[in-house]
């Protein structure tokens, strides 16, 4: 079994919870679907 791992940041980010429409419900890291949307 392989592991990969690497390093991501930045300044600002914010993931927001889908069922919320304000900023202040958020995810303390980036959700599945972001995470493979960095990957590419």
């Amino acid at each position: 079994m392989e592991t990969v791992i690497f390093e991501v940041f930045g300044d600002l980010a914010l993931f927001r919870k889908f069922y919320t429409n304000t900023s202040i419900l958020t995810y303390p890291f980036p959700p599945p679907t972001a995470t493979l949307g960095i990957i590419g």
